[in-house]
This record gives structure tokens, C-alpha cells and sequence, in this order.
């Protein structure tokens, strides 16, 4: 899925909402939601707002994974390749 992203600018672009519908989808199926390819500071401490967990340095470009917390799955999210 590619989007516009306007993450300095709140409730600006398409981004946040597909970034529900997706989340909600994800939630309702018990699907990992992944982001790849973060290249964007700015993005990446959006997504990290919105709950993503990202593997390695900040400064890395990588992959933000997000589930619902109360998945059994959540606390090995850390483990996940980026």
C-alpha cells in the first residue's frame, strides 16, 4: 500500500486514516501489521506514536511491526527481523 504521508501537519493527508482501517482490520483478523522500509525520522517516530515497535537503532532504516498489546504474540515483537 503506498500513501501520502504528512506527519507534521495533524489530521493532513490520507495516511492516519488507511493507518486505523488497516490497524482495525489487523485487530479483527489477528494479523501483524508491517511497515517497511522506515527511512523517515519523522515517520518513524510517528509510527512509534501509533504503537509500531521497531527493531534496532534509530537511525537504521527498518521495519515497525504493530499488534494489539493484548496479543500473546506483542512481547516478542523485539525479536522480529528488521
Amino acid at each position: 500500500v503506498v500513501s501520502s504521508v504528512s506527519v507534521f501537519i495533524t489530521n493532513q493527508g490520507c495516511f492516519s486514516t488507511l493507518l486505523s482501517h488497516l490497524k482495525a482490520h489487523c485487530k479483527n483478523k489477528s494479523y501483524l501489521l508491517k511497515i517497511e522500509s522506515v527511512i523517515s525520522q519523522e515517520l518513524r517516530r510517528y509510527l512509534a506514536r501509533q504503537m509500531f515497535v521497531f527493531i534496532g537503532e534509530e537511525w537504521e532504516c527498518g521495519s515497525g511491526y504493530w499488534l494489539p498489546e493484548d496479543d500473546p504474540v506483542y512481547p516478542s515483537l523485539n525479536t522480529l527481523p528488521y
